[in-house]
């Protein structure tokens, strides 16, 4: 059975107050009245492409109960950046969400049907998306773009982002793994299952080609530890998976990729004392809407 994940004014009052926590500042106004009043430019914005996995936050993942290897929805919170400027200083801002969970509500210009619009200070230049979430079913994933207005009334409408995601389970037979692996079962990790190694150099590796965000997905526990990170053979961090509590299903890495095949290798440091690691889900844009540039 199919469920649905309605959103309410409830997520649109997060975004708009969480949001203040993730905030770049920047001058709201520049130049005397007389120059914001013969200002009739509008203000220049770039909204990054994608919404971005936040890290350390926790991923939800539900699958088909008749199909246990078809995804029916993922949950996470996103993070939007952008870059806007204006000679007369920026005034207002305003970001607009396009949602099938917000199905009946307002219309806009650009994006359509079915969004809902939130106000961030004119000095925020990065916005948290709490709990968004999307189903596997070939629809118009969630999408975003951002309204600036300067300090003399002009406005300017962002490109649109996009938040498309799907998994690679850590069972998926393109993820290769090296050294010793074992598979653990449980219920709190993405699709009940981990590969977890205490070897020293084991690895896991995923080529996958197309573009936009990529992130990782762990356990984090008392007994696990570090892990280094490689795209395309460089390395692009070291992750720390060790905590005092156990948390699952918690993006520790994420990335953004152009389009082109790259290849994604994690691989165990051992770490003296807790070597353990778990390899739980690796989330990748899963090319369901119609002419994005989503990872297939």
């Amino acid at each position: 059975m199919l469920h649905t994940h309605a959103r309410t004014g409830v997520a649109a009052a997060a975004l708009a107050v969480v949001g203040l926590a993730l905030l770049v500042g920047v001058p709201a106004a520049n130049g005397s009245a007389g120059d914001r009043r013969a200002d009739t430019t509008p203000p220049t914005v770039l909204l990054a492409p994608y919404a971005r996995p936040l890290v350390g936050a926790q991923v939800f993942t539900a699958y088909y109960e008749d199909d246990p290897q078809a995804l029916e929805y993922w949950q996470l919170d996103h993070v939007l950046t952008w870059q806007a400027s204006d000679p007369s200083g920026i005034c207002g801002q305003t970001v607009t969400w396009q949602s099938y969970e917000y199905l009946g509500s307002d219309d806009d210009p650009v994006l359509g049907g079915a969004v809902d619009t939130f106000s961030v200070p004119p000095t925020a230049r990065r916005a948290l998306v709490p709990n968004l979430n999307a189903a596997n079913w070939g629809r118009v994933p969630d999408r975003f773009l951002v309204r600036v207005t300067d300090c003399a009334g002009n406005t300017a409408t962002s490109n649109i982002a996009l938040s498309e995601l799907g998994t690679r389970e850590d069972t998926d037979p393109a993820i290769t793994y090296r050294g010793s692996w074992r598979v653990g079962h449980f219920p709190g990790f993405s699709g009940g299952t981990t590969h977890n190694t205490t070897a020293q150099g084991a690895s896991a590796r995923l080529t996958f080609t197309g573009s936009g965000p990529v992130a990782l997905v762990m356990e984090k526990a008392a007994d696990r530890g570090k892990a280094d990170v490689f795209v395309d053979g460089v390395k692009k961090a070291t992750v720390d998976t060790h905590a005092d509590t156990t948390q699952h299903r918690v993006v520790v890495w994420q990335g953004i990729y152009m389009s082109g095949t790259h290849t994604l290798r994690v691989v165990n440091r051992a770490t003296p004392g807790h070597p353990r690691i778990d390899l739980d889900t690796l989330l990748l844009c899963s090319g369901a809407a119609a002419g994005s540039s989503c990872i297939g």
